[in-house]
């Protein structure tokens, strides 16, 4: 059963996130003049675009002065709000201070996931670090990448669906931004709702804390895809195109699926920029005789077409995928290549994962709760994406931070589901 969120708790959650919070602001505070890195540059630039009232385009990029799709624009809007408001002299303090924020909101938002699933102190701080200091989330506050704001978003949504009544529906419109930052997870309420029904109708002997009905379910799925409806409306208002998530999912299906990738090589299973590949044109110069949707058109088709001719290669390209999510990351550091902090991502990484295997294998949940219907179709939601594309671990990264939330609650636990000793604080709270 889910502890209440007194204002007591609150107030305990919030000094134990602030005091975790510190050790990673002094870390990206140290190398304030590192970053941004690929992505973080278009962030930065479209962010900037937003803030100085130019819209959602790309000044820096193949069609200046052009609207863009070619992302969802939830962290770009958030970084020209920081621009907008904090005007700092260096560009690069804004986004790391815009990074900052997202990461106290996951921070905090884990903290409260670990004391409404556990009622422990220890768990919540224990929680707390591991976030705070998880080197994938430093080193992308540093590059301006998007994921300390996937991260805050699924840590608070989670937070407020798991605390339940009104908060329910609140924590819903709060995930429903999630796509709006990493479109992979619009399938997230499908598998909710698989998981849902299975459990529902399929093992009867469990005990389900889901009090929602059908309808509600239903309403709460319609919520969810509220903020990508009106963004696939800009973008049909903008491109003519219908619908249109993002124009660079034909970039991200040919990335995958061409012969470099799909061959045996250094560059198996993993994902490069279509204009590497022999015989294709850079964006600038296909930029000179066509529009942003017309080369995701393109991309996509040979995308599609290169799958339709070599489906046998299909299996072993998805284990390839799979592996390359198991093995240390080349896009988890400044550089993208230095070993030094490839390394401690990929032991934090490996060993949250292990734990959480080795706990649900050693006790495996007895009861179906909201936070374990989130996690499991999250861990759904990314199994889909990494098949499909590949084990990048940028899109790891949300699943990630509700393992943490898991192994911290159960591995300071008894079988009762609190700590020995604790119970009379978590009364207290």
């Amino acid at each position: 059963m889910n502890r209440q969120l007194t204002r007591p708790a609150l107030r305990n959650a919030a000094l134990i996130s602030l005091i975790a919070f510190l050790p990673s602001a002094i870390v990206v505070w140290v190398a304030n003049q590192r970053g941004p890195l690929d992505d973080g540059w278009w962030y930065l630039d479209v962010g900037h675009a937003l803030a100085t009232g130019m819209g959602y385009q790309y000044p820096q990029g193949a069609w200046p002065g052009k609207p863009t799709a070619w992302r969802p624009p939830l962290w770009a809007f958030i970084e020209s709000i920081f621009f907008r408001f904090l005007p700092l002299q260096n560009a690069l303090s804004n986004i790391h201070v815009a990074g900052l924020a997202m990461h106290g909101v996951t921070i905090l938002g884990t903290v409260l996931l670990v004391w409404m699933l556990s009622g422990s102190r220890r768990a919540m701080i224990c929680a707390g670090l591991i976030v705070s200091l998880w080197p994938s989330a430093i080193t992308a506050i540093i590059g301006g990448d998007s994921e300390p704001c996937a991260g805050a978003i699924i840590a608070a949504g989670t937070a407020l669906v798991v605390s339940g009544g009104r908060r329910f529906w609140y924590g819903t419109l709060v995930l429903s931004l999630l796509p709006m930052v990493r479109s992979n997870f619009l399938i997230l309420p499908f598998w909710i709702a698989f998981l849902w029904f299975v459990l529902r109708f399929r093992s009867p002997g469990l005990t389900l804390e889901v009090s929602q009905r059908t309808s509600g379910l239903l309403l709460a799925g319609m919520l969810f895809y509220i903020p990508m409806s009106a963004w696939v409306v800009r973008n049909y208002v903008t491109t003519g195109i219908f619908p249109l998530v993002a124009s660079e999912q034909g970039a991200a299906i040919y990335g995958d699926w061409n012969a470099v990738t799909t061959t045996p090589g250094p560059a198996f299973g993993d994902w490069i920029y279509p204009e590497w590949l022999p015989g294709e044109s850079s964006r600038i110069e296909k930029a000179r005789t066509m529009p942003e949707v017309e080369m995701d058109r393109i991309y996509r088709r040979k995308g599609l077409q290169f799958l339709e001719n070599h489906w046998r290669r299909i299996p072993v390209v998805m284990v390839a995928h799979v592996v390359r999510a198991i093995l240390p990351q080349k896009s988890a550091s400044p550089g993208r290549l230095n070993w030094k902090y490839r390394i401690p991502d990929w032991l934090f990484r490996i060993g949250i994962y292990a734990t959480a295997i080795f706990l649900i294998i050693r006790k495996p949940p007895s009861s179906v709760s909201w936070y374990g219907l989130i996690l499991s179709a999250g861990a759904l939601s990314v199994m889909t994406t990494v098949l499909l594309f590949h084990g990048e671990q940028r899109f790891l990264y949300p699943l990630t931070v509700l393992l943490v939330v898991f192994v911290c609650s159960r591995f300071t636990t008894d079988a009762s589901g609190e700590m020995p000793g604790h119970r009379r604080q978590a009364e207290r709270w």
